[in-house]
Formats: C-alpha cells, sequence, structure tokens
C-alpha cells in the first residue's frame, strides 16, 4: 500500500511537471504573438503573475527554472505597473527554494538588477533602496559567502547602470558607490565570480572593481579621455581631430558576431545622418591588424578604425570596456553623455541619444 501511495505521489509530480513545462512554452508564445500586436500593461501583469503561480508550483528544479526564469525575463524587458512588487516576490520565492546555490544568485544580478535603471527618474531612488533593503534581507538569510558576495554586487549594479546612461547620479550617489565597492573588495576579494571561465574578471572583487574607474573618470559629461593611435591601414588617428562633432567611439572585433550584424544598420545610421556633424570611429580589438583590415574591407566599412591590439588593449582599458560592443556618444564639447553596451542597448538607445545632443547644439546655436 506504502508503495502504490509512493507511486502515485510520483506520477502526479511528474504529471505537474509536465503541465507547469507546456503552460510556461504556452505562455512565452502568447507573449510574442501579443507583443506583436502591442501588449497592454494588465496582460502584461497577468503573464507575470501566472508565471510566478508556475514556479510557486513546480516540483521539479528545471520547470522551476522556466517558470521563474521567464517572470525575470519579463521583469527585464517591459516597464509595467507592479513589475516592482513581482519582482520582489519572485526574489523571495528564489531563497526559499534554493537558498543553497548559485544560479539564483546570478540571476538575480544579470536579469533583475540592471532592470532597476529603467525605472521612471521620480521613482528609481526609492525602488533602488527599497530593493537594497530586500538584498539585505535575502544576505542576513544566508551563510554561503558566495551568495553573499553576490548580492553585494547585486546592490551596485544598478547605480552603475544608472551612471552610464544618465545624469541622475550626484557627486555623493558616485562616493557612495565607490565606497561599496571598496567594501566588496575588501570582504569578498577571493570570492569566484558567477560563470567565471579563467577571463580577467575572475573574482567578485574583480567584478566590482571593473566599475570603479568609470565611476571614477568616465561618468557622465566627464571629459573623454585622450584617444589616438594608429587606424587599420597603418595611418596616424586621433579623436581631437572630430573635435566639435558628435563622435559615436564603437569598440569592436572581428569574432564578434553582434557587432558585425550591426554594420548594415551602421551604415545606414550614418547616410541618415551625413548632413549633420556626426562622426563614427571604431576601435578594433583584434589581435592582428591583418585580420580587422580584412573585416574592415569584407563588410566595407566606411569609418576608420583605431586598432587595438587586443579586446583588452590599451583604449579598452583606458575606456573601461570589458566586452564587444560597447559604444560611447561624445558630444560637441568632448564630453562622455552615453555608454551602450551590447547590440540591443546600442540598437535601442543610440538614434535617440544622437538626436538629443542635436537638438541640444541647435539651442546652443545664436
Amino acid at each position: 500500500m506504502t508503495r502504490k501511495i509512493a507511486l502515485l505521489t510520483l506520477l502526479i509530480g511528474m504529471c505537474s511537471s509536465v503541465v507547469v513545462a507546456d503552460t510556461i512554452l504556452e505562455l512565452r508564445q502568447e507573449y510574442r504573438t501579443e507583443k506583436s500586436d502591442g501588449l497592454p500593461i494588465t496582460e502584461l501583469t497577468s503573464l507575470s503573475e501566472r508565471a510566478l503561480a508556475l514556479a510557486n508550483a513546480a516540483g521539479e528544479r528545471g520547470k522551476f527554472w522556466s517558470a521563474i526564469g521567464f517572470v525575470a525575463e519579463l521583469c527585464e524587458t517591459e516597464s509595467y505597473a507592479g513589475a516592482v512588487d513581482i519582482r520582489s516576490r519572485a526574489l523571495r520565492l528564489l531563497v526559499q527554494r534554493f537558498n543553497d546555490t548559485r544560479r539564483w544568485s546570478k540571476l538575480l544580478t544579470y536579469r533583475f538588477a540592471p532592470v532597476l535603471a529603467n525605472i521612471p527618474r521620480e521613482h528609481w531612488r526609492q525602488q533602488i533602496k527599497t530593493y537594497a533593503v530586500l538584498l539585505d534581507g535575502l544576505s542576513h538569510s544566508t551563510t554561503n559567502e558566495r551568495i553573499k558576495a553576490q548580492l553585494a554586487y547585486a546592490k551596485v549594479l544598478p547605480w552603475v547602470q544608472i551612471n552610464r546612461r544618465w545624469d541622475w547620479l550626484t557627486d555623493e550617489d558616485r562616493f557612495s558607490t565607490l565606497q561599496k565597492i571598496t567594501n566588496i573588495q575588501d570582504q569578498y576579494g577571493t570570492i569566484p565570480s558567477p560563470g567565471s571561465r579563467g577571463d580577467h574578471l575572475e573574482t567578485v572583487g574583480d567584478l566590482a572593481a571593473s566599475h570603479e574607474y568609470e565611476l571614477r573618470i568616465l561618468h557622465f559629461k566627464a571629459h573623454a579621455p585622450h584617444t589616438a593611435g594608429t587606424d587599420l591601414k597603418g595611418d596616424k588617428i586621433n579623436l581631437a581631430d572630430y573635435k566639435g562633432k558628435i563622435i559615436l567611439l564603437d569598440f569592436w572585433t572581428s569574432f564578434c558576431a553582434p557587432c558585425l550584424a550591426m554594420v548594415p544598420d551602421t551604415k545606414n545610421l550614418l547616410l541618415k545622418y551625413s548632413d549633420q556633424p556626426v562622426a563614427y570611429v571604431g576601435v578594433n580589438g583584434d589581435a592582428e591588424r591583418k585580420q580587422g583590415r580584412r573585416t574592415e574591407k569584407r563588410f566595407d566599412m566606411t569609418w576608420r578604425n583605431i586598432w587595438d591590439q587586443d579586446p583588452h588593449g590599451p583604449l579598452a582599458t583606458t575606456w573601461g570596456v570589458s566586452g564587444s560592443p560597447t559604444l560611447f556618444v561624445i558630444d560637441g564639447y568632448g564630453l562622455i553623455r552615453y555608454k551602450f553596451r551590447g547590440k540591443d542597448q546600442i540598437e535601442s538607445g543610440l538614434e535617440s541619444a544622437i538626436n538629443t545632443l542635436l537638438a541640444e547644439r541647435r539651442l546652443s546655436q545664436p
């Protein structure tokens, strides 16, 4: 009898898992379909609630991650009423279910934290403070030092994200964030970072320290650092040659698929602004100049590219670049106004940034 009950329980659990998996697939399909038709806010909230309920009900780990990952995806890509509450509930559920694993802390940092930088200006500061209180509570609930380190880093990341794209941070904000980074280095300088694969950011301390330079030197409206060298043809080039123009400084490599996928759109963008004071300058991180030159010719790049000798070469180091593509927008006064990381950010924000700076330029002219 006991064996029959156990077998029945197992079958029920298996059936439940299958239902969750199928339902998540259906939710994803529903999201894709309705998004193409202009998904209303009420539907976003409903989808998130249903996905969170499925995560809560899932008995098998893989199905849980499928559901919670969809919640995180909605929180990351969409802004809607109730998102902050759903995000908080999802975080608590993560800790309750898998308090001794690293996976949720990675999801926490790379899915839940950056989206806070997209909260409207009138709400972001309070939301980040509320988020920090929640992270502190989660930190007190675990003895796992690796998770504690990841939580500490997650508290810093939204401030870094905001520093990259807007002028919302005060000098006091930057000082406070830098102090947090110093504390992380002191406490967790030897804790391995999530997903470290022998690269130059092997510890949580390294991750935190990688943001220190940009907070000190590359913050909003800081003067662009001296940038000069030779291009892929071997000719000298200096960013100062473009003084007075809006400069789009793009870090890329030949082995970066998203970088190369952007080339057609970049050509169209430059054609659109061909009669405007806009200059595009690439920084190529190939180990061999001839490789970069082959790529430049193959894709018929119409702009000049400075050769930086390595993905983490001198210019990448000066500009605090840790991955490609990374693009900076510099205004006509030589001040850094925007930083975009990744193809999605560049495609969604670059044209708006250019238009903003062109509008400022027109207003400043007599």
